[in-house]
């Protein structure tokens, strides 16, 4: 699905590439996509990087919070 377009092709930089690869993703279906990032290692992956994003928001509320607190 990804590689069989990219099969001994050769690209004059890094950016060609890039390029190459944007445009093969934006030919992929929904169901597409949802095969190739239902491997348990991307949803684990993806799920710490939500939970972490989660974690420090809070954090920054409380911070605010306090702050605000003692301010006033």
């Amino acid at each position: 699905m990804l590689k069989k377009p990219l099969k001994n092709q050769l690209f004059s930089s890094l950016q060609a590439l890039r390029d190459r690869i944007q445009e093969i993703f934006d030919q992929l279906t929904f169901e597409q996509v949802i095969s190739i990032s239902s491997y348990n290692f991307i949803l684990e992956a993806l799920f710490y990087a939500v939970h972490i994003k989660l974690v420090l928001e809070n954090e920054i509320l409380q911070a605010t919070v306090v702050k605000e607190l003692l301010t006033n």
